[in-house]
């Protein structure tokens, strides 16, 4: 039998209790104003670079924002809400915060970010102890406890809606109907996509939502050493094979990078969305590798097996790398920094 079949049921249910948490939920309206970044499907959509973009602008125009995040699969956990960093230095390690709220840390270095299941109450703690101008609250279009002034959904161009379904028998968090809601919406890995596929989901997009469609790619720069962050030009690293190692949303689209930045897949050691690393499982990968090889991996993966490379004689930890990208607009530039601008002259 289908599995979307046996599954329907609890979608059923899913959508239900979705519907009453948002009806009855009374939105705290905070005193400083609120940037939501979030989806309409489960993962895999680029919502972090995107945080860390407006995280970095905001710096730029001289505003202190505060990101609020969930901290998923964090390794230790707090009931009560941590701060990572306090917008000059951070506080934690990666095992408390979590991979993303950490890499946000370290790439969005004056932000102050704070995680916590609870946001609105991840907020207070953040306005209580620093200089707040501007919140930004990741993963939050399904939030319905803190009111926002702009929600801008994150849309992969490459699979924006599964099958249609809503989980569990789908990706689908919402139905699409719910993209009216949005302010903004950024259509992310137009290059792996392809210019026909982003031009349908483009479109697809406009009979649910009058926002602004901006659509993104994701660039590689450079590639960094997670021993040391020495910072390389993607030309500079003389072997062009490599060993790839990633856990996330999307593992097959990072293979797809690293062969569109003209590097050759040997091997792909591919885990589960933020799976964290065991000395038993680098040694593995090691024993089954050439003395030459050099491993790449992604950002957000590099906070979780640094924690083991570190732990490894030089030789050996100085073979790993993580491929470093940043978001570029193909289409829409001028929208977002029109809204990053409103957004901070109003303050």
């Amino acid at each position: 039998m289908n599995m979307q079949i046996i599954l329907y049921p609890f979608t059923l249910i899913y959508r239900i209790l979705s519907y009453l948490d948002s009806k009855f939920t009374d939105p705290r309206k905070l005193s400083k104003p609120v940037i939501s970044v979030g989806n309409i499907t489960w993962g895999g959509t680029g919502k972090t670079p995107i945080v860390i973009k407006i995280a970095k602008e905001l710096i730029k125009n001289g505003l202190k924002p505060a990101v609020l995040t969930r901290g998923y699969k964090r390794k230790i956990k707090t009931k009560e809400p941590l701060v990572v960093s306090d917008g000059s230095k951070i506080l934690v390690s990666p095992a408390e915060a979590g991979d993303e709220p950490y890499l946000i840390a370290e790439s969005a270095k004056d932000a102050i970010v704070v995680v916590g299941a609870d946001r609105s109450s991840a907020a207070l703690k953040a306005l209580e102890s620093y200089p707040v101008d501007i919140f930004i609250l990741d993963d939050g279009f399904q939030q319905w406890k803190i009111s926002r002034g702009l929600d801008i959904v994150c849309i992969n161009a490459k699979n924006p809606f599964g099958n249609g379904y809503l989980i569990p028998a789908g990706i689908l968090r919402e139905p699409l109907s719910s993209l009216k809601r949005s302010g903004v919406i950024v259509l992310t890995s137009s290059n792996l996509a392809g210019i026909e596929k982003t031009e349908v989901v483009e479109n697809e997009i406009k009979k649910y939502s009058q926002a602004e469609i901006l659509i993104s790619k994701y660039m590689p720069t450079s590639i960094i050493r997670l021993s040391n962050a020495n910072n390389f030009g993607l030309k500079d690293i003389e072997r062009r094979e490599v060993i790839a190692i990633s856990a996330i949303g999307e593992n097959e689209a990072f293979n797809a990078t690293l062969e569109k930045a003209g590097f050759k897949v040997l091997k792909h050691y591919k885990f589960r969305d933020h799976h964290w690393f065991d000395e038993t499982e680098v040694m593995e990968i090691l024993k089954h590798s050439r003395k030459n090889d050099i491993f790449i991996t992604t950002q957000k993966d590099a906070v979780r097996l640094r924690v083991v490379t570190d732990k490894l004689h030089k030789d050996l930890k100085d073979r790993f790398y993580y491929l470093n990208i940043e978001v570029q607009f193909t289409k829409g530039e001028e929208i977002w920094q029109k809204e990053i601008k409103k957004i901070s002259q109003s303050l």
